[in-house]
């Protein structure tokens, strides 16, 4: 099985609650943009995200990542 939705499947279910972009990067960083795909980093930044939009911007910065590698972003919006 895919580790990262093995992951989602034993992990807690429960994330601390993020009111602004910025209180969610270190968990990006330290967590699903480590991920080995872009396909796993959106899936993991899914699975951590507290509401739906931040969910969406996990799953668009990676699907960017994924149309260009090259590009950093160390200001995206993806909190999770």
């Amino acid at each position: 099985m895919n580790p990262a939705i093995e992951t989602c499947l034993r992990a807690a279910t429960a994330v601390p609650e993020r009111r602004r972009v910025v209180d969610g990067r270190p968990r990006w960083r330290e967590g699903s943009a480590c991920a080995p795909t872009t396909a796993a980093q959106a899936l993991l930044g899914g699975f951590d995200a507290d509401r739906v939009a931040w969910a969406f911007a996990a799953g668009c910065e990676a699907a960017i990542r994924a149309l260009l590698p090259a590009w950093q972003a160390p200001q995206s919006a993806a909190p999770s």
